[in-house]
């Protein structure tokens, strides 16, 4: 699903709904093209996903959304692309996902998020560690990867 409500903005970066045929237009990088298309249309036909659109000031820079949302346990894992890899580096996807965890610990409804992350992916663990996930060790979906988690803090 995708997020209707309010914008939640930390200095020039927002997480915002967005229509879809906005996100589908948007230029993107060739290495995240095929995500952001699929986790889109997922988000579209799923009810355990919960998608916003990332802005840098006005512009549309990314998506980030929580996946495999288990309502019963209140877990959730994570994703996020940055559509172009200019934007990448600027600290967008650090404030991005401080924005989503306060979405998430305003809402009560969840207790822990999770992040996994390719063990070669150093620009995603590092924005996974500056918003406070610990290192987890590796997923039992995936030997290579590495796992991060975020107990959610009540607002």
């Amino acid at each position: 699903m995708l997020h209707t409500g309010p914008i939640y903005m930390e200095d020039n970066v927002s997480l915002r709904p967005r229509h879809p045929r906005t996100i589908r237009r948007a230029a993107k990088s060739s290495d995240v093209a095929e995500n952001v298309r699929d986790w889109l249309s997922a988000a579209l036909a799923r009810d355990d996903i919960y998608y916003f659109s990332v802005y840098d000031g006005e512009a549309l820079v990314g998506q980030i959304f929580l996946h495999d949302i288990d309502w019963g346990s209140g877990e959730s894992l994570v994703g996020y692309h940055l559509l172009q890899a200019h934007d990448r580096g600027k600290g967008i996807g650090t404030k991005a996902l401080k924005l989503l965890r306060d979405f998430v610990a305003e809402q009560g409804r969840f207790r822990e998020l999770i992040i996994i992350t390719s063990s070669d992916n150093l620009a995603s663990q590092r924005i996974a560690q500056k918003c406070g996930f610990l290192y987890a060790g590796p997923p039992r979906e995936d030997p290579n990867g590495i796992l991060f988690r975020w107990k959610v803090q009540k607002s």
